[in-house]
């Protein structure tokens, strides 16, 4: 008899972790990418509860990342005939602007430059009760040059030597001018400039998040559930003083696949709205209507001792562009005045043209992908830990090139 009640008693113990696991937390912050733009719109953070509790958390969150866009100006051409249309779309984008000034088309013209450690500190609070979540963020960043030991993995000098040894030689052109500086800066072309150089802190954002659990349906070894959000931003900033708010769904589905461990699928999808009300002075830069962001994670959950998890992750964060315009803006395709040999950048001459310098055009006009990689642990109802690791693989943007981050969160419920 006695056998009997220790094994069923473990039984119901094992049962007890099982629902832990099935009901774990998703909750990453640091998993959108750290753009000299980007930082100025609503992102949204990644989040799933499942489990209908009540609690207060505070979280502290910190993600670096290495952006090197060289200097593009982007010409815009207004009024062309239709015959001007068409000769442009035939050329080549760096091509362009020396027609439009061949034929006095008028340009609007943009400009934007980056090298830079960006450093981002991100202040949460999360609110949890029942089916109901509420998440406040405060933003701060930090331009530095990656000088210090703690930026190495995204400092100049790692990541070239990681290019040197594991993809292509220079492939960005970082080599042509000296490492550890730090500067970004828009001009919108109506004479408006925002600028931030080595060792500035400035905000960025304050953004508000509500999550629902609209359905969740319970089996004996897995949970399937659906969730909806309304999001807002609100500006801290003068380089894009407008309250921005999203909404977005999102799925989620965890299984077990053994006493011990568990699997989970969830995938979120959001709509923002970067434009949606003007707060103030702000430049012609982030000028899309919308702008849709994807997330898909795939994790391993480990019970390693009562009430203590181990979590290991992949996400893919998908983000739609900054600008419109990429192929036609409604008077016509754009040009690209890039940097060319014998061009001054940063008080040095080019020596030739460095093949992936599109990147910098890339990062504005194009969407953006990035995978992390998340490895944490959690403790139950007590705190959290979790490190991530973004990388792009050259495909898209290169905004960062190289994102490393963790996140601390810990309940402030006295009864707990």
């Amino acid at each position: 008899m006695f056998i009997f009640s220790s094994v069923f008693s473990y039984a119901q113990e094992e049962e007890k972790d099982n629902n832990g696991l099935l009901s774990s937390p998703l909750f990453f912050t640091e998993i959108n990418p750290e753009h000299p733009a980007g930082i100025f719109s609503l992102d949204v953070p990644f989040y799933f509860s499942p489990a209908e509790d009540e609690s207060h958390e505070l979280s502290f969150g910190y993600s670096m990342g290495n952006t090197w866009n060289p200097q593009v100006s982007i010409c815009s051409p207004q009024g062309m005939t239709d015959f001007q249309k068409k000769v442009t779309n035939d050329l080549l984008i760096e091509e362009r602007p020396y027609y439009f000034l061949m034929d006095n088309i008028i340009m609007n013209k943009k400009m934007y430059q980056s090298d830079a450690v960006l450093e981002h500190f991100h202040f949460t609070y999360l609110r949890k009760k029942g089916k109901s979540s509420l998440i406040f963020n405060v933003n701060v960043h930090w331009l530095s040059g990656g000088k210090s030991f703690v930026n190495y993995f995204v400092s100049d000098h790692f990541l070239e030597w990681f290019h040197s040894h594991f993809a292509i030689e220079d492939n960005f052109g970082r080599k042509l001018f000296p490492f550890n500086e730090a500067f970004f800066e828009f001009d919108d072309g109506n004479g408006n400039v925002y600028k931030k150089d080595c060792g500035d802190v400035f905000l960025t954002i304050s953004d508000l998040h509500y999550y629902r659990n609209l359905f969740r349906k319970k089996f004996k070894n897995s949970q399937f559930c659906v969730q909806t959000s309304g999001h807002l931003s609100i500006p801290m900033n003068s380089f894009h003083a407008y309250l921005i708010p999203g909404i977005s769904l999102g799925l989620r589905y965890d299984f077990l696949s053994g006493l011990r461990n568990s699997f989970t699928l969830a995938i979120e999808g959001a709509e923002t709205f970067p434009n949606f009300m003007k707060m103030g002075s702000a430049m012609n830069f982030i000028n899309t209507k919308y702008r849709e962001q994807i997330n898909f994670y795939f994790g391993l959950n480990r019970l390693i001792k009562k009430d203590c998890y181990f979590n290991f992750g992949i996400l893919n964060n998908f983000q739609g562009s900054l600008m419109k315009g990429l192929y036609d803006d409604g008077e016509g395709k754009p040009g690209l005045f890039y940097l060319s040999k014998g061009d001054i950048w940063k008080g040095n001459v080019m020596t030739g043209r460095f093949p992936l310098n599109k990147f910098s055009y890339n990062a504005l006009y194009k969407s953006s992908c990035k995978t992390f990689f998340i490895l944490g642990f959690r403790k139950v109802k007590r705190n959290s830990f979790h490190l991530y690791v973004g990388e792009d693989f050259f495909c898209f943007n290169n905004a960062p090139d190289f994102q490393v981050g963790f996140q601390y969160s810990f309940n402030i419920d006295r009864k707990n």
